[in-house]
């Protein structure tokens, strides 16, 4: 719903704008860095335009950065500082990994509403742009209630499914946050369904328009056209329960009994680490899988460069859903093999002609998958990999900043 902003006649109508997000990837907390390459998109798109970034801080982090000309601010929400981490952890696992940290996640919502509401008393935005539903735009929602402001939000991935599963309140949050914002963008169809199935809206309320990837990534070269006698296998992600790795590395020990042989860097740290160090010692994979950590994107995208596949393995849990992911276009950007599970946002840009289908949480078909891979010849990969390259151009930043441009803020200048 737009709302008609009013200034008094000393005041100039604002340029200001407020992207409200749970992550931003600054030098001192490194995190995925796609908002910030829409953020900078959208500087180019329209230069009289002003962002600033409101987001949780990281321990004992500044308040107060100017990262790359945007002026950003991190609000405080639990003491000591030192265990202010749910930005790099995620609400829901934090969640599942302690019961008590439901204190922490409702400090943070409430610390997120102060913080918001001075700074539209501050900036007087001409929209707040909000990543995720919950809790960014249930925030603004509240705000809205007190406050004449233009909001709009981005649906990513389970935030909504998570929603729906609290009886009542859940779905009736979701409807209200939908009902008053001005616009709202989903990344897939399978997210906008979510929303579908709490309310009903019109068309032109939402538009699906995924994220980019970083102009960096379409520089990665991987030149393999030939299988590697022991196959390079690569995981990118956090290590999460919706994240399917369990289902890889179960794939990978059918591939070991049947005497194929591989390695499998993952890339990524999250909470269920131990869980599946101890899967991959209880059937003795040790010396083939190797967990690295969260990487960069330079780092990142050198093992890009060098991979045989590129998998993603994600499933549907009983509150997740894999909304992209991103990391599946890097790989195809990256001119890397993909296979991907058939229960990912980004399903509908695959098909057998660009990258590799298997049926999600099936780790006997994942790896008949792996060794089609072995069996196809030089000319099968080298065009899987041109049409999955021409598939990555739907994502890149510039144009992904003008979809987003032109639907959610051109006609409140």
């Amino acid at each position: 719903m737009r709302k008609t902003l009013s200034y008094t006649t000393e005041e100039t109508p604002s340029s200001n704008i407020i992207i409200n997000t749970s992550t931003f990837s600054t030098p001192d907390n490194p995190s995925p860095g796609f908002l910030n390459d829409l953020v900078e998109s959208l500087n180019k798109v329209d230069e009289n335009l002003n962002y600033t970034i409101l987001t949780p801080n990281y321990k004992n982090g500044s308040e107060k950065i100017n990262f790359k000309s945007f002026d950003i601010y991190r609000y405080n929400y639990f003491y000591p500082r030192n265990y202010q981490n749910l930005s790099k952890i995620g609400l829901l696992p934090s969640l599942k990994n302690n019961k008590l940290n439901f204190f922490k996640v409702m400090l943070l919502i409430f610390s997120q509403f102060i913080a918001l509401n001075k700074l539209i008393n501050k900036s007087k935005p001409i929209l707040i742009v909000n990543q995720w539903l919950f809790p960014q735009a249930f925030c603004c929602y509240l705000l809205s209630i007190f406050k004449n402001i233009n909001y709009c939000f981005t649906s990513h991935g389970s935030e909504v499914k998570i929603l729906n599963k609290i009886p009542f309140l859940g779905k009736f949050l979701v409807k209200k946050i939908v009902k008053n914002s001005y616009k709202f963008t989903s990344v897939s169809n399978l997210n906008l369904e979510q929303i579908k199935n709490s309310t009903s809206f019109d068309k032109e309320k939402f538009k699906i328009i995924p994220m980019s990837i970083s102009e960096e990534s379409f520089e990665v070269n991987n030149s393999i056209e030939k299988q590697s006698e022991v196959l390079n296998l690569l995981f990118i992600g956090r290590l999460t329960e919706y994240k399917g790795l369990n289902v890889l590395i179960k794939s990978l020990s059918i591939l070991k009994e049947q005497n194929i042989k591989f390695k499998l860097n993952i890339l990524g740290n999250g909470s269920c680490l131990e869980t599946y160090q101890k899967l991959v010692n209880r059937l003795n994979l040790k010396n083939e899988i190797f967990f690295e950590g969260f990487k960069d994107k330079n780092i990142r995208n050198n093992y890009l460069s060098n991979a045989d596949l590129l998998i993603v393995p994600s499933i549907e849990t009983k509150l997740e859903i894999e909304g992209g992911p991103l990391t599946l276009i890097e790989g195809m950007a990256a001119n890397c093999i993909c296979i991907i599970s058939d229960s990912v946002g980004f399903l509908e840009h695959c098909s057998d002609k660009n990258s590799i289908i298997f049926k999600s949480g099936d780790a006997f078909e994942l790896a008949e998958k792996i060794i089609f891979y072995k069996n196809m010849n030089t000319n099968e990969i080298n065009k899987m990999k041109k049409n999955g390259f021409e598939t990555s151009q739907l994502f890149r930043p510039q144009k992904i900043a003008i979809e987003h441009y032109n639907f959610l803020i051109k006609d409140l200048i």
